[in-house]
């Protein structure tokens, strides 16, 4: 007889399954969440670092326009005599922060005065060729595009106000140099990650300012970068992008108030999503390990409730067989000992009904009258004595 269904052994995996599964599904979740959380927080600090260089430009810009406007109003300035420039440039170059130089730049586009004053008999035009035509178009503060310095030699925003003349006309313009090199603060921000850069680029992608590795980076176009793109799109908020070196980052940006010009803070996307993949991993393998343990004790706990159940088994085939004297072992778990001690009171209680058996037909044969036994139920013959058989002929069978 073939007996179907399954093992204790692959019942008891398939439960270990049904345990470890929600438990597996449970642990994902919370790694997925977990890692959820850990790249909101990395999105919320680049952008909010990115806001805080962007301040720190802003102000920088304001200041060089609060500070141009006073010298915009000066008498000499406002003259726009070459040879009577107003001899306190030097001295509010100084005051104002040191910018590359402060110059005084008429309506041709000619420097006419300076803090570093042009060179005599030189005629020196601002280089920003569109800054003249773009203030007598408009006349307002306004940025230059990055250019080397006609006569700092050196990488320079030029920010530039107007001067009006003593009858309220468009005179000219005084600008102040911007030092690309030294001139927004990328002092450490609270909580940068090591690694960080900050960086202040113009919508046409050209850096102005960079807080690593600055020389080579000012006026380098990186315009083509995804990040740079999305910028443009989404003006401010965060984005995972490659870097124009093709570097995976997580970048925040944001525009810088005044300006046309965009700050930015990006850190290393396996300095942010690292930990988190190594976290997974760790548990990961916790979870594997727990579940191989698992299986071990399954093995093991099938190993000591399997042989007395197959013990059992055998003792019950033997008695089938014809061999009486077959006895269940009484061991294992104390279910399954029950079980075989309650077959081994069948067996005895099936025994001494065969007994009796025995002995009521011996009682019968020595009987010398004739003795027959009819089921009640059936009316059908059960037994005959031997002295009934004697008497009708037959034979017991």
């Amino acid at each position: 007889m073939q007996i179907r269904g399954r093992s204790v052994g692959v019942e008891l995996a398939h439960l270990v399954i049904i345990v470890a599964t929600p438990l597996a599904g449970l642990i994902a979740f919370l790694l997925y969440d977990s890692a959820r959380r850990d790249e909101q927080n990395a999105a919320g600090l680049v952008l909010q670092m990115a806001v805080t260089t962007a301040d720190r430009a802003a102000l920088y810009v304001e200041t060089a326009r609060s500070a141009l406007d006073a010298v915009a109003k000066r008498p000499l300035v406002r003259a726009m005599d070459p040879g009577n420039c107003d001899p306190h440039l030097a001295d509010l170059r100084v005051a104002y922060g040191r910018p590359t130089n402060i110059v005084v730049i008429n309506l041709d586009g000619r420097i006419i005065c300076g803090a570093t004053p042009p060179p005599k008999g030189v005629v020196v035009r601002t280089a920003d060729s569109e800054l003249i035509s773009a203030m007598t178009a408009r006349p307002r503060f306004r940025l230059s595009r990055p250019i080397v310095g006609t006569i700092s030699k050196r990488w320079t925003v030029a920010a530039a106000q107007p001067v009006f003349g003593p009858g309220g006309q468009l005179a000219g313009a005084v600008a102040m140099g911007i030092d690309l090199e030294n001139w927004v603060s990328f002092s450490p921000i609270l909580g940068e990650p090591k690694g960080t850069i900050h960086d202040v680029i113009t919508a046409d992608g050209v850096v102005i300012a960079r807080s690593a590795d600055s020389r080579a980076w000012i006026g380098r176009d990186a315009g083509g970068s995804d990040v740079h793109r999305r910028m443009l799109g989404e003006k401010q908020g965060t984005v995972r992008a490659l870097s124009s070196e093709g570097a995976d980052r997580l970048w925040g940006f944001t525009p810088v108030a005044g300006t046309g010009w965009y700050a930015r803070s990006s850190v290393s996307a396996g300095r942010v999503f690292g930990p988190v993949r190594e976290r997974v991993l760790e548990t990961a393998f916790l979870l594997l390990v727990v579940i191989g343990i698992a299986f071990i004790a399954v093995i093991a706990f099938v190993a000591r409730l399997a042989r007395p159940m197959q013990r059992i088994a055998a003792a019950v085939r033997s008695r089938t067989a014809g061999h009486g004297e077959a006895r269940v072992p009484e061991a294992g778990p104390r279910e399954v000992a029950e079980l075989a001690a309650e077959l081994n009171r069948m067996i005895d209680t099936g025994e001494r009904r065969d007994e009796d058996l025995r002995r009521f037909r011996a009682a019968m044969d020595l009987s010398g009258d004739a003795i027959l036994l009819v089921d009640r139920a059936t009316l059908r013959y059960v037994d005959v004595n031997r002295t009934f058989c004697e008497l009708l002929g037959y034979t017991r069978g």
